[in-house]
């Protein structure tokens, strides 16, 4: 049986070699077909040890386990363990024919169950009875060893690879069945292919003469095999699918090469063709003649090509199949029908497209690219209404992902020369694909939960496309971080990994391309102009872009904080199969929760620097400390309200760095405006120090040490700026004398603290709620630099009280 698959692979990569190629085309289809042979010989060998590999390994392992459970047992004091003999399931016949739909399914044999049991009527027997001995009907289980659902689970196989979806398919085709005969319709075909184009160049036998025989030939094949269809199902499948094909390639050579049928003729025959060869495949449930019929059907074009430049009906052709095919999905969840139809279609068009496609025929070939996408994007919804799709096997992926991708690299290659033409286009794509997945959404089923993810990430990506094409970088790197936001909002409330991923990929991405517009200072070329007034404080584009930045940072961050919750976790129980698959959900997004910290941090980088350099920007230097403090004012009070509205937890620090801001503030004020309260200064301050006692009002409840030193250096900030601006007035009202604005140094703190101490216990909060901390604590220091002040002044003030003359 080995020899004659090697000889069918040679025998078939002959006839493909003669027919596409006339010079030695025979010999390397010959040995290509040969080598392809031998290789699934191979691949079935290794895949076959694999499969008695891990079988043996189970047996091994189920052995050990009822070894160690025997032990057990007798170690166990009991004297009399009744063992019991190997209680095996023998496992389900393998199929020597498996379904057609359960192709890519591997099956896993039940494990075996080993019960050790220990009767009671004789655990007082000193005698151990044999291990073959039956059990009682009294017999209580002592010790159960093992079940087929308390086994520890095994490594799930791994995804089949594509080409291992293919060889599959190929070895059961041939090694299944009736193999002479479906080898002997495979080299009809390729033989009637050949022998019309060899007639057709060497102009033998009339026109008419030839495509009759072929002709004839196809309906007696399909005669015979529905005749036999329930004699010999097998045989009479494998006849109509070859007869199919042949009749595809008859009309087609009429049409293309002899030109002997009008289009409209031909193409009624082929769209009759097309709807009867998709009634036969689903009246009787078979794939493999879908797929021969189809596979000859895209192959006449291939076999039969003269060359004639006529794509129009080259894709008019293919359209009437590709309809076949979704009339065939409209009933039957076949994965290789489609899969085989997907790719001779975007296969043979883009080979066309390398060779003859120029911007001329955009006009003409456009709507063909946009009726195969549409019909393989329609196919994947089918199919996902039937049956669940798994996103990460290659057959589903292939058509969930490889439509778009492979139709936008056609549409770029054909429409990249077009202004805007790809902005469009992408933007097209966006809005189809959001709008499909929201419509799938709404009608969600077991099947199409995974596919409306997969159409929502392609519209994200698609949308993320636009934005570089259509805007400005600073707006490129806002809608990204958007995008990402966006993203990680659905993964969460989906508890999917994937797309919160792509979220957080996005906000780096939005960042750097937001730096990198910043740095270059130059702008892409855009069809909307956006950033037409950049000298608007906070309207315009630099700042604006930025601070979508960070406000979708921020946003990330609390929608991750949020994963330290049970919230996601339960969402995730009634979304998931099993428990085992929630708890890992809910580790993972506990696990995440730890990313919230870093993404905290960079929304307020974001935040902080952009006020900033927007204020430093746009406001003169004069009022620059007041534009500074009053944006670090409101940063702290909005980030206080988040935490108490939020719950946000993480927010308490960024919520007390009011105070040392306006420490760190000082010099700068004095080195703009001179003194403390100028340049409406008074302002920025009253404000600053509302804020932040407004802010420690809300950890009243709090005793912890850091808010005591909060309240006594706010104090102290107070004093500071009142005693500097006595000083201040005081010298420039007063000029030629420093003795009066030094005595301010002291008489200002010593006025505080008297206050404080004298009638602190009249006053409201903070001061009557913390007494010992305004009363004591606070004015204590105080006291001392008071002292030494006082000191100070005796021994380097010359006293000179002008204008007194005392």
């Amino acid at each position: 049986m080995e020899r004659v698959i090697y000889i069918i692979f040679a025998v078939i990569g002959l006839i493909i070699g003669l027919a596409l190629e006339r010079n030695g085309g025979w010999a390397y289809g010959m040995f290509s077909g040969l080598a392809l042979g031998l290789w699934i010989h191979a691949n079935t060998k290794v895949s076959k040890l694999q499969k008695e590999l891990t079988t043996l390994s189970k047996n091994f392992h189920d052995l050990s386990k009822f070894v160690e459970k025997y032990q057990d047992a007798i170690k166990s004091g009991l004297p009399n363990a009744n063992i019991v003999a190997l209680k095996t399931e023998a496992p389900p016949p393998t199929e020597q024919h498996p379904k057609e739909n359960d192709l890519n399914t591997i099956e896993e044999n039940s494990s075996a169950a080993l019960d050790v049991t220990v009767p009671d009527e004789e655990k007082e027997s000193p005698a151990l009875e044999s291990p073959q001995a039956p059990p009682t009907p009294e017999s209580t289980p002592a010790d159960q060893v093992a079940s087929p659902h308390a086994m520890p689970e095994h490594v799930a196989p791994q995804t089949p690879l594509p080409l291992d979806i293919a060889i599959n398919w190929l070895k059961e085709f041939f090694t299944t069945g009736n193999v002479l005969v479906k080898v002997g319709v495979l080299v009809l075909f390729f033989g009637l292919a050949f022998l019309v184009k060899y007639a057709a160049d060497q102009d033998m036998f009339p026109i008419e003469l030839r495509l009759a025989c072929v002709g004839i030939v196809g309906i007696v094949l399909l005669a015979i095999g529905w005749r036999l269809r329930e004699k010999n199902t097998d045989y009479a499948l494998v006849l109509q699918g070859g007869a199919i094909g042949v009749l595809y390639l008859t009309v087609f050579s009429a049409l293309e090469l002899y030109k002997l049928l009008p289009a409209t003729l031909a193409f009624s025959i082929l769209f009759m063709f097309a709807v009867f060869s998709a009634a036969l495949a689903v009246l009787q449930n078979s794939r493999a003649l879908a797929v021969l019929g189809i596979s000859g059907g895209f192959l006449a074009p291939i076999l039969t090509s003269s060359d004639s430049g006529n794509y129009v009906g080259l894709f008019s052709y293919y359209l009437l199949l590709n309809l076949g095919i979704f009339g065939i999905a409209w009933f039957r969840s076949w994965r290789l029908l489609n899969i085989l139809g997907f790719m001779f279609t975007f296969i043979v068009a883009t080979a066309w497209g390398v060779k003859h496609y120029t911007p001329d025929l955009f006009p003409s070939t456009e709507p063909f690219l946009i009726i195969f996408s549409l019909l393989y994007v329609a196919i994947s919804v089918l199919f996902a209404f039937k049956q669940p799709v798994e996103l990460k096997g290659y057959v589903d992926s292939t058509l969930v992902f490889g439509v778009p991708l492979l139709g936008f690299g056609l549409q770029a290659g054909m429409a990249g020369d077009i202004k805007h033409a790809l902005t469009w286009s992408c933007l097209t794509l966006a809005v189809f694909y959001i709008s499909l997945a929201s419509l799938l959404w709404q009608r969600i089923n077991k099947g199409s939960q995974l596919l409306c993810e997969a159409f929502l990430a392609i519209g994200i990506m698609f949308a993320t496309l636009t934005v570089p094409f259509a805007l400005d970088a600073q707006w490129t790197a806002g809608t990204w971080a958007l995008e990402g936001a966006a993203a990680v909002w659905v993964g969460s409330r989906q508890s999917r990994l994937l797309p919160r991923l792509l979220g957080y990929l996005l906000q780096l991405a939005g960042g750097i391309a937001y730096l990198l517009s910043q740095i270059s200072n130059s702008y892409y070329e855009s069809p909307i102009v956006l950033n037409a007034n950049r000298e608007l404080f906070l309207m315009n584009g630099d700042y604006l872009g930025g601070l979508t930045v960070a406000l979708s940072g921020l946003f990330v961050a609390w929608r991750v904080y949020l994963f330290k919750t049970h919230e996601y976790a339960s969402s995730s129980k009634s979304s998931s199969s099993s428990s085992s698959q929630s708890l890992k959900v809910s580790t993972l997004l506990k696990s995440e929760h730890k990313l919230s910290v870093p993404l905290l941090i960079w929304g307020l980088i974001w935040w902080y620097i952009l006020g900033f350099v927007e204020i430093a920007d746009k406001i003169t230097s004069d009022y620059l400390p007041l534009g500074i403090i009053l944006f670090m004012s409101f940063s702290v009070f909005a980030t206080q309200w988040c935490k108490r509205k939020l719950d946000w937890e993480q927010l308490r620090i960024p919520s007390l760095i009011l105070l040392p801001a306006l420490y760190a503030l000082i010099p700068l004020v004095l080195i703009s405006s001179g003194h403390p309260f100028g340049d409406l200064n008074f302002l920025g301050w009253g404000t600053g120090l509302a804020v932040f006692y407004w802010v420690l009002k809300q950890y009243d409840t709090e005793n912890e040490k850091p808010f005591r030193l909060l309240h006594i250096t706010a104090f102290w900030l107070m004093v500071l700026l009142l005693t500097i601006e006595a000083e201040w007035q005081l010298d420039h009202l007063i000029s030629g004398s420093d003795t009066w604005h030094q005595a301010m140094s002291g008489l200002v703190p010593l006025a505080a603290m008297m206050l404080m101490y004298l009638h602190g216990h009249k006053l409201n909060w903070p001061v009557a709620q913390h007494r010992a901390l305004y009363q004591l604590s606070a004015i204590l220091p105080i006291g001392g630099a008071v002292w030494l002040w006082f000191i100070l002044m005796n021994l380097f003030s010359t006293g000179d009280a002008l204008p007194l003359l005392y």
